[in-house]
């Protein structure tokens, strides 16, 4: 009789968990989009070289310049003006 050895269980590697992609001022969020408008998304994002989020991002500054937002917990020492460019002419 011929006697196998069981070879012992190889160990898997710890892989080193890279830094964040997000900055510690970044929040994520999920949306949904239409196919055409992520072909779109993803074509830019290619074209100019950035990140699809850089570019969302971007566009939703736009967008969403005319509304602030404040919070009132804060002491009125704390909180930073904030100048709206009102779009109604």
């Amino acid at each position: 009789m011929s006697i196998i050895e069981a070879s012992p269980k190889p160990t898997r590697r710890r892989v080193a968990k890279g830094p964040s992609r997000q900055g510690p001022d970044k929040q994520k969020v999920a949306v949904y989009l239409s196919p055409e408008n992520a072909r779109r998304l993803g074509v830019a994002s290619v074209m100019e070289g950035r990140s699809q989020s850089a570019i969302v991002d971007d566009l939703l500054a736009e967008a969403l310049r005319g509304w602030v937002v404040s919070d009132r917990a804060k002491s009125a020492d704390q909180a930073m003006p904030v100048e709206s460019t009102d779009q109604a002419s």
